[in-house]
């Protein structure tokens, strides 16, 4: 009001408008739309006062009405009218047309797409076939060694037989082993590279993996742990 008595018109709106922010009142949007008006925004005045007849919590005073039309036909306006509503409430504190929130009606549960890589599937492919060969090497290396220590067995035939045993022998474990050691890889992987909601499982599986065993016995390979 000081800035407005002392007609420093720009003040004054900037002072009206923020006590307008602070809680809005009839009266001050007539104080808005005269400190426009005298500092030579008509345009800006009449909008003050639009919105001034637009309000109803607080309504203003039917003075005030007047002398709102009285400014209104000052600044050009001679049939003021309020400032329409076009949706939402009048008693919205920040602004007349308040548009409604979306709300989801339906919304999908969130789905977990589990895929595989082509890297797993084919070390795991790769895996099983060095295994195989190497099972059988040593299965092999394992019949040669009944017929070695068999009592019936000839010098000749485990002069034969030695050499070859000791080879099948060698490759069937590293076959194995080289094996087991690709299908391993190919398992972490494959639960490693997919999505999931959760750490817990793949935890639980990748400890899995490491508990893979594999033991030589008299009468082949015994592979055991959980998969």
């Amino acid at each position: 009001m000081r800035a407005r008595d002392g007609r420093r018109w720009g003040e004054a709106v900037l002072a009206f408008e923020r006590s307008l922010r602070q809680r809005r009142h009839p009266q001050t949007l007539y104080e808005i739309a005269f400190a426009r008006q005298r500092g030579g925004d008509s345009e800006g005045a009449i909008t003050a006062l639009r919105d001034l007849l637009a309000m109803s919590d607080p309504a203003p005073s039917d003075e005030l009405v007047t002398q709102a039309r009285t400014l209104a036909r000052e600044a050009g306006e001679p049939n003021l009218a309020p400032t329409p509503q076009t949706s939402g409430s009048s008693d919205c504190p920040t602004c007349p047309t308040c548009p409604p929130q979306r709300e989801c009606e339906v919304c999908p549960p969130a789905q977990v797409v589990e895929r595989v890589p082509m890297v797993p599937l084919i070390l795991g492919a790769a895996g099983g076939v060095v295994l195989g060969i190497g099972a059988g090497f040593y299965g092999h290396a394992l019949a040669d060694s009944a017929a070695y220590n068999s009592q019936n067995a000839s010098i000749a035939l485990r002069q034969e037989i030695k050499p070859r045993g000791e080879t099948f022998r060698i490759v069937g474990l590293l076959g194995v082993i080289a094996g087991v050691g690709l299908e391993a890889t190919a398992i972490a992987l494959s639960f490693t590279g997919r999505s999931r909601p959760a750490a817990t499982p793949t935890a639980d599986r990748a400890t899995a993996v490491r508990d893979v065993r594999v033991d030589v016995a008299p009468d082949g390979v015994v592979v055991s742990g959980r998969f």
